[in-house]
């Protein structure tokens, strides 16, 4: 985290950067390093401009092509939110981003808003025209929509929590109710089995008694002869 002191020279070095950038009173030169390892280096950009009293500060900054600035801040303009696009504000870029400023004055000269709406004229650079918000009203509505996630994501799972409950709740039913069936058809079978089983004993007495019967005839039958 930067300190209090450390914010104000960069503010400080940001306002000289843009008044040397709008006045034309700055010296810029392009530098070719040619190629690092059998590649083409980047190229750089060497520039000299007054800061304080009687002094000369000199930024010595990669050089971005159109190409790459479009790339740059097309990403940032349709893919992030209003903290980050603040960052491309003049006075905010000449501060914090001093390639992408001086690169910006290299190919557009020294209006810099002017060169953002001349690389990309469909965006919408509005907000330029307006005072910055401040950073805790930014703050504010990202807090809010961090807010409207987690409350969607907290309702997502007690969704996914209910989903499992149910389907809990529907396997132990239906294992209760196998159960069931399967404790009634042995029941069944016991039954059948032991009215089986009663049949079988009567039909054995049942066969004793004639047996028995037709003994005593017999035996009757011998005394009487």
């Amino acid at each position: 985290m930067k300190t209090a002191l450390q914010l104000e020279q960069e503010t400080t070095l940001g306002i000289s950067r843009l008044e040397a950038a709008l006045g034309g009173t700055f010296k810029m030169e392009s530098a070719n390093i040619g190629k690092i390892g059998g590649r083409q280096a980047p190229k750089f950009l060497k520039v000299s401009f007054p800061h304080g009293i009687g002094e000369t500060k000199v930024d010595a900054v990669q050089e971005f092509s159109l190409f790459e600035l479009k790339a740059i801040l097309l990403f940032v303009m349709t893919t992030q939110g209003d903290l980050e696009k603040e960052n491309f504000r003049p006075m905010k870029m000449a501060s914090q981003s001093p390639r992408t400023f001086w690169s910006l004055v290299k190919h557009f000269g020294g209006d810099v808003e002017a060169g953002l709406k001349k690389l990309l004229p469909k965006v919408d650079w509005s907000f330029l025209d307006h005072r910055p918000r401040r950073q805790s009203e930014m703050a504010k509505k990202s807090e809010e929509s961090k807010s409207v996630f987690s409350e969607a994501q907290k309702m997502y799972k007690q969704e996914l929590r209910a989903k499992r409950e149910s389907k809990k709740l529907i396997e132990e039913a239906a294992t209760k109710e196998m159960t069931t069936e399967a404790t009634e058809a042995t029941k069944d079978k016991t039954e059948e089995v032991t009215s089986t089983e009663a049949q079988t004993s009567e039909t054995k007495e049942a066969t004793e008694a004639t047996g028995a019967t037709e003994s005593i005839k017999a035996t009757e039958t011998t005394e009487a002869t």
